[in-house]
């Protein structure tokens, strides 16, 4: 795949969001002007990208759609719920055709058939038409003191001169620089120009450089601030507003640069302060400071809003709640709430099974809500929240709940708890039995969930990437999944603890302070250990037992780590607590990737390794001993 098909791809897959989150909003409000708008320019955009790419195919299903919108600008046409589906149906064609899955050329013909049908109802079309690309857009009499236009020459063997005029044009958006073209956008895009274009962009300090960067880009021979007298006035507003992307390979491949630098930087202070140079030292706390600096910034860049993956579920919620013929109301919240990008691409999947399943197990028809004394219409809510040292993002609906002693009933028939065990379990426990592999209620199975792997598949995704889940639910009255998740993967703050001889790393985001204990007070309960903080019981969660430790030996005094975990106490016991430190997280791979209680490994400061805890890990082993 070539650079500009990449570049086309991405900027095709942005487009087609933004007119589907579109027609979404006109289907609720079928006079959203706002809407129509967006759905006609980004239509018209595409259709331009891909005639300038040779897309025919493409090109005539966003041509047709853009001429339906404009019936629709010009009041010709009126908005119906068969037109939405229509339009939807437009978009999932050009989203096939752009990752380049086949399509039957008489489905595509079938498509632009009923879109002539309706495009011929109306007595004016052909007039309209001839001026659909112009309608919104405004001819200045004369530039304005505040605007410039670069004229650029390209090189004379040039190939695919329109997919180079969108590069330039594309990086001026990005720096949200007003934009206007000589020709117009949509001819540079089916390449009607010989060797030149000239761009209208806003007056910058930075004009100069501006120029040089232009001239930098490959087959570009020249390109200049044309005088006012040479400027032509007949050009076309189009106006687009983009941010940068960077790939998330290469923002990969930074972050284990930064990465390495951190574990370097460790090397290097455990040396200078066991020579006691202090010039080196102070030399080294300088240095320190700028790769925490260039730790912050690549954080900064990876950190991408929650809606880019929530944006994508509206429409899939609407197709499925048509199919089982519920009443179905979606509401985004927090979709401005910031994310790593590899933690957010991560969970697009697994939130797709949680609302899967409150679409098929949760709502009821309008006849069992009415039944029920319940509106006819059930409500699922997707949330981001940001709290302390993360994100929860929450799944909750108003449905029928989960059942309690359905799930009881299958976890002992699974052999997963026996009957005694299950009547010590609090409720957040026995739901929390779903995320079993395999693990389903439900008799009968459809292609859209209830084979078990659901829920499952959440748990393991968020155990990957060290988050948790907490489900609650309520009979008759819905059910809430929280998914608490680390603002980032990369490099974390940790406690570094000693047990026995081994050395452990606890993240400090699960950490609510160390205290002290003796001997004594530890006690039995139940047959497990616990201990009185503030006249709380806390239960003793002994790392040497979990992880099999060698050389463990009974002291009068105890380091505990308190941990808060589904929103309970938790007392980690140690021998020592060794120091604070940044580690970098390296996954687990090989056989240790399948080892409980583990979330990964990283080196010290002293080059050697060290295991990460997983604390709701070794928590959940603790209560299973």
């Amino acid at each position: 795949m070539t650079n500009y098909e990449e570049l086309f791809i991405s900027e095709a897959e942005e487009y087609l969001e933004q007119v589907s989150d579109s027609i979404l909003k006109l289907e609720k409000d079928m006079n959203d002007v706002e809407a129509i708008n967006s759905i006609f320019r980004g239509m018209h955009t595409i259709k331009g990208m891909a005639a300038s790419m040779g897309y025919s195919s493409i090109t005539k299903i966003s041509h047709s759609i853009e001429d339906v919108m404009d019936l629709i600008r010009s009041e010709k046409l009126q908005v119906s719920s068969e037109l939405v589906d229509l339009l939807l149906k437009g978009t999932d064609y050009i989203q096939s055709l752009v990752h380049k899955r086949e399509i039957d050329d008489n489905i595509i013909k079938s498509f632009l058939k009923v879109i002539d049908s309706i495009k011929t109802g109306s007595e004016t079309f052909k007039e309209n038409n001839q001026v659909d690309d112009k309608k919104d857009r405004k001819k200045p009499e004369k530039l304005s003191n505040s605007e410039k236009v670069i004229k650029i020459i390209f090189a004379d063997d040039v190939v695919l001169k329109s997919a180079r005029a969108f590069v330039v044009i594309k990086n001026l958006q990005d720096k949200n620089l007003y934009i206007k073209s000589e020709p117009d956008f949509d001819s540079i895009m089916k390449e009607n120009f010989k060797d030149e274009i000239e761009l209208f962009i806003k007056d910058t300090p930075q004009i100069e450089t501006i120029i040089e960067q232009i001239k930098g880009i490959p087959e570009i021979k020249d390109a200049f601030v044309l005088k006012e007298d040479e400027i032509k006035k007949d050009q076309e507003i189009v106006i687009e507003k983009k941010d940068i992307k960077v790939s998330l390979e290469r923002l990969d491949n930074l972050q284990n640069y930064a990465s390495e630098l951190v574990i370097a930087r460790g090397r290097l202070q455990q040396i200078a302060y066991s020579l006691q140079n202090e010039e080196l030292i102070n030399s080294l706390n300088s240095t320190s400071k700028i790769i925490s600096n260039i730790q912050d910034e690549i954080m900064k860049i990876r950190m991408v809003p929650v809606g880019q993956v929530f944006d994508r579920y509206p429409r899939y919620i609407r197709d499925l709640s048509n199919r089982f013929k519920k009443k179905i109301n979606f509401v985004i919240k927090g979709r401005d709430i910031e994310l790593d990008r590899a933690i957010l691409n991560s969970l697009a999947d697994p939130l797709l099974h949680l609302l899967k399943n409150a679409v098929d197990h949760g709502i009821e028809t309008p006849e069992e809500r009415l039944k029920n004394k319940k509106g006819e219409t059930g409500s699922i809510v997707l949330e981001a929240k940001r709290v302390k040292n993360g994100v929860l993002i929450i799944v909750s609906d108003d449905g029928k709940g989960l059942d309690r002693n359905k799930i009881i009933e299958k976890a002992i028939s699974l052999n997963l708890v026996d009957e005694e065990k299950v009547q010590h379990l609090s409720e957040s426990d026995i739901y929390s039995l779903i995320t079993n592999e395999g693990f389903s209620t439900k008799e009968e199975v459809n292609d859209i969930s209830g084979r078990g792997v659901g829920v499952g598949a959440v748990y393991n995704v968020l155990k990957q990437i060290g988050g948790t889940l907490e489900i609650m639910s309520q009979k008759n009255k819905g059910t809430t999944f929280t998914l608490k998740l680390p603002l980032t993967l990369a490099i974390i703050k940790t406690l570094i603890v000693k047990v026995s001889d081994e050395t452990y790393i606890i993240p400090l985001s699960h950490i609510v302070e160390t205290i002290d204990i003796r001997k004594e007070d530890i006690f039995t309960i139940m047959g497990k250990e616990v201990f009185i903080l503030r006249d709380e019981v806390v239960p003793l969660v002994r790392l040497s037992n979990i992880f099999k430790c060698e050389n463990t030996e009974e002291k009068e005094k105890y380091s505990i780590v308190l941990v808060e975990v589904d929103d309970s106490f938790y007392g980690i016991l140690v021998d020592n607590f060794m120091e604070q430190s940044e580690v970098v997280v390296k996954p687990l791979k090989g056989i240790l990737s399948g080892i409980h209680g583990l979330a990964g490994v990283s080196i010290l400061n002293n080059g050697m390794p060290s295991f990460i805890v997983d604390v709701p890990g070794v928590v959940s082993m603790a209560k299973e001993e």
